[in-house]
């Protein structure tokens, strides 16, 4: 092995961490266009886990707020996973994160 290549980040890798930047900084108006072209990244795995760190990043964050709602009922329509897969749409029902009474 080169030592060299040690150095060389995997480009899925710089590609999460480029996601996850983004997600941060997105603004509301643009968040769901953002989710969904995340989603339409070739690795499948890498980029449901990139908005899954985010749902529950910005769950966390508004589920005191009036905004959850709308926040959850967007987001569940825009989560559609690449093979038809609803787990982030599950996640925001309740399947894995409840706001508090």
């Amino acid at each position: 092995m080169n030592p060299e290549d040690t150095d060389t980040e995997p480009a899925e890798h710089a590609r999460f961490a480029g996601y996850l930047d983004q997600l941060r900084q997105v603004s509301e108006k643009d968040e769901t266009g953002l989710v969904i072209r995340v989603l339409t990244d070739p690795d499948h795995t890498m980029a449901r886990s990139a908005v899954l760190r985010h749902l529950d990043r910005r769950a966390a964050e508004l589920c005191r707020g009036s905004g959850w709602e709308a926040w959850a009922r967007g987001m569940s329509r825009a989560v559609v996973l690449p093979g038809g897969s609803h787990a982030a749409g599950h996640r925001l029902r309740g399947g894995g994160f409840r706001p508090p009474s």
